[in-house]
C-alpha cells in the first residue's frame, strides 16, 4: 500500500492530473510482482516504496526546493532497505542536485544522503563484523554469485529469452501480456505528445532499473513470480478462466503446465 501511496503522489506531481495518477496506481497493482509480495515478507516491498517516496519529493523539489534534502535522505533509506531499488531516485536526485541553486541546499540534500548511508547502512553492517573483511567476503561470495548464476552474462547474453520471461511469461498467457503492452504503447504515446518531459522524467528513473535488473537478475524468477501468482490467487483464475466445458485453456492451465 506504500508503494501505491507514494506512486500516486509522485505521478500526480509529474502529470498535474489526479485521474491519470489514479490509473497508473491502478495499473501498478495489477502487476505481478505486487500480487506475489503482498504475500511474501522480503524487502523488496519497502524498499521500493522508500525509492517512491525520493523520487517523488525529486519531483516535488523541482518546485519546492526545500524537499530536496528529504529526497536524498530517503534515497540513503532505500540504500539501507534494498539497495538496487534506490536506482529509482539515484539519477533524479543527481540530476536535481548538480542544477540546484543555491548551492547550499544541494550541499545539505549531499550531506542528507552521505550520513543516511552511513547510519543506516554502513554501520549496522561494519560494527557488527567487527569490521570490513566480514562484510566485504559477504559482498564477493554474492557478486560472483549473481556474475555466474544470475545474470546476462551467464546466461549467454541471451536478451530473447530475457524478454519473452519479463514481457510474456511473467503475465501467465500471452493475450493478458499482449493487452499490457498495449496500454503502455498507448500510454506512453500519449505522455510523449502531450509531455515530453514527463517521459524524460519517467526513463530517467526507470531505464537504469531496467538495465539492472535484464543485466543482473535470473528472468526465471519471472516465471517463478507467474506461477506463483497463479496458485496464490483463485479468484482471480476463477475469473479469468473459461467454463468447464469451455474447449480454451485457461492461463491458470498454461502457467500450471509450464
Amino acid at each position: 500500500m506504500l508503494s501505491q501511496g507514494f506512486l500516486f503522489l509522485a505521478a500526480h506531481e509529474l502529470l498535474g492530473c489526479r485521474r491519470r495518477a489514479v490509473g497508473a496506481v491502478v495499473l501498478f497493482a495489477f502487476f505481478p510482482a505486487v500480487w506475489l509480495h503482498a504475500r511474501v515478507p522480503l524487502s523488496d516491498p519497502l524498499g521500493l516504496a522508500v525509492a517512491l517516496a525520493g523520487w517523488w519529493l525529486v519531483l516535488l523539489a523541482r518546485r519546492r526546493p526545500g524537499a530536496l534534502t528529504g529526497a536524498a535522505a530517503a534515497a540513503a533509506a532505500a540504500v539501507s532497505v534494498r539497495p538496487q531499488t534506490a536506482v529509482v531516485v539515484a539519477l533524479p536526485l543527481l540530476h536535481l542536485v548538480v542544477a540546484q541553486r543555491p548551492r547550499r541546499k544541494a550541499l545539505a540534500a549531499v550531506m542528507a544522503g552521505a550520513a543516511g548511508v552511513i547510519v543506516l547502512y554502513a554501520l549496522p553492517i561494519v560494527l557488527p563484523g567487527g569490521g570490513l573483511a566480514g562484510p566485504w567476503r559477504v559482498f564477493s561470495y554474492q557478486t560472483n554469485f549473481v556474475v555466474q548464476s544470475d545474470s546476462l552474462m551467464a546466461h549467454h547474453w541471451d536478451l530473447f529469452r530475457v524478454a519473452q520471461r519479463y514481457l510474456v511469461d511473467l503475465w501467465g498467457a500471452p493475450w493478458l501480456a499482449l493487452v499490457v503492452t498495449a496500454l503502455v504503447v498507448a500510454g506512453a504515446t500519449v505522455m510523449w505528445r502531450e509531455n515530453p518531459r514527463a517521459v524524460a522524467a519517467v526513463a530517467l528513473a526507470f531505464a537504469p532499473y531496467v538495465v539492472l535488473i535484464v543485466v543482473f537478475c535470473d528472468p526465471q524468477s519471472a516465471g517463478d513470480t507467474r506461477c506463483r501468482l497463479w496458485s496464490w490467487s483463485p479468484s482471480w483464475r476463477r475469473w479469468l478462466s473459461p467454463r468447464p466445458n469451455s474447449s480454451v485453456v485457461s492461463p491458470a492451465g498454461l502457467s500450471s503446465a509450464s
